[in-house]
């Protein structure tokens, strides 16, 4: 073996892999040698049929991609219904926290004012028979003051006579109001509207504001405003001091006046030979009573004595079931009366204006009585009415 100069040996050269058209080809070069490789005119028929895809494997291929797409919109459908989902979950929670006047909060009463109630459906819940504390706080707008409302809530069965009663601050007039609340179906929207039943300022500032009695029926709620009412020229008060409410249970009394009465269809009713209260509860006040005479074929004649209250000017009118002045004859005088027990507990004065009116009818009539200057809640008119 020659190994070269100086006793080495020479250095294998690396074999280069063989090719052939100039692509490297594996293989034993005598393999090669004996079956070379033929490249043909068309290249796919060079290729291996099992290295081709066919329409089977096409359709495959395009399977697979539309079910990962449609799993791909379903994971996403369903990621946005969970989203969607759980804001509605959300939003309908804390439903009362988000839109309070659409939801307000009427689950327990309080004795004490619980703001935001600037508006109906914020009404504070409250109890009958404890005093409630209420303030007038920052005004609403420029000419507005605050408005503070005020919720009750009757059983269902039977009527109730309530008495509603405000002391104020003594820098602040006060405006007391009554009133329900109605439901109207308009345009798919629900839209809520106060309905007034009384409303009244009889005193100035610092006077405290009566509804003496107001015959309620169940099943219902009521709803209380109390607000300044605002001298033209001046700015609404802010934060004068605490006002209190109380919203008591009275007995109903028979041939005793109550609220309301300022239709025909609520109108106390009165007998010959008996006697009948009422009261001027406030400025403008309007009061039916229906004379129940007896129906004859003839006229009869009958008196109909009114005992006037000091300091109260009315008007008084007989009017017939259509609404219509009946004729009468009236003389007006001052006397000195008999005082009963529970007159003179109220330290009603002994001398006062008597109204003595005569007509004929036989049918029932109605007694208008419109309040024109004045009102008295401790006093009361008295009507007799008597067959001549």
């Amino acid at each position: 073996v020659d190994k070269g100069p100086k006793g080495k040996r020479p250095k294998k050269r690396p074999q280069r892999t063989p090719s052939v058209g100039g692509i490297q080809v594996e293989g034993d070069r005598a393999d090669i040698a004996r079956h070379p490789l033929v490249w043909k005119d068309s290249f796919d028929e060079a290729v291996p049929a099992e290295f081709v895809a066919n329409r089977a494997d096409w359709d495959k291929v395009e399977r697979q991609w539309r079910r990962r797409s449609t799993l791909r919109s379903f994971f996403l459908f369903l990621l946005f219904v969970g989203i969607l989902g759980g804001g509605g979950w959300a939003g309908w929670k804390y439903r009362k926290q988000l839109l309070p006047n659409l939801f307000p909060q009427h689950s327990s009463m309080f004795r004490q004012e619980q703001e935001p109630n600037n508006n109906i459906l914020q009404a504070t819940f409250i109890p009958i028979g404890p005093v409630i504390r209420g303030e007038l706080g920052e005004r609403l707008k420029t000419r507005s003051s605050d408005r503070d409302w005020f919720r009750i809530a009757l059983p269902n069965s039977g009527k109730y006579l309530l008495s509603i009663h405000v002391k104020p601050p003594e820098t602040i007039d006060v405006e007391l109001g009554l009133y329900r609340l109605r439901r109207e179906k308009k345009g798919g929207r629900t839209i809520h509207r106060p309905i007034e039943l009384l409303s009244l300022n009889n005193r100035l500032r610092g006077g405290d504001e009566f509804i003496r009695s107001y015959l309620f029926p169940g099943g219902h709620s009521y709803y209380i405003l109390i607000r300044e009412l605002v001298v033209p020229g001046e700015a609404p008060q802010e934060f004068r001091g605490h006002y209190k409410l109380q919203i008591k249970h009275e007995s109903l009394q028979a041939k005793v006046e109550v609220e309301p009465s300022d239709q025909m269809g609520s109108a106390m009713a009165v007998s010959p030979g008996s006697t009948y209260w009422g009261y001027h509860d406030h400025n403008n006040d309007l009061d039916f009573i229906r004379l129940n005479i007896p129906t004859t074929r003839r006229n009869k004649r009958y008196s109909l004595r009114i005992y006037e209250v000091p300091g109260v000017r009315a008007e008084y009118l007989l009017l017939d079931a259509q609404g219509s002045i009946h004729k009468m004859q009236y003389r007006r005088y001052r006397r000195r009366v008999h005082l009963t027990p529970k007159l003179k507990a109220l330290s009603f004065p002994r001398r006062q204006y008597v109204r003595d009116i005569r007509f004929s009818t036989n049918k029932h009539l109605y007694l208008r009585i419109k309040t024109q200057k004045g009102f008295q809640h401790r006093w009361p008119y008295r009507i007799v009415l008597k067959q001549r």
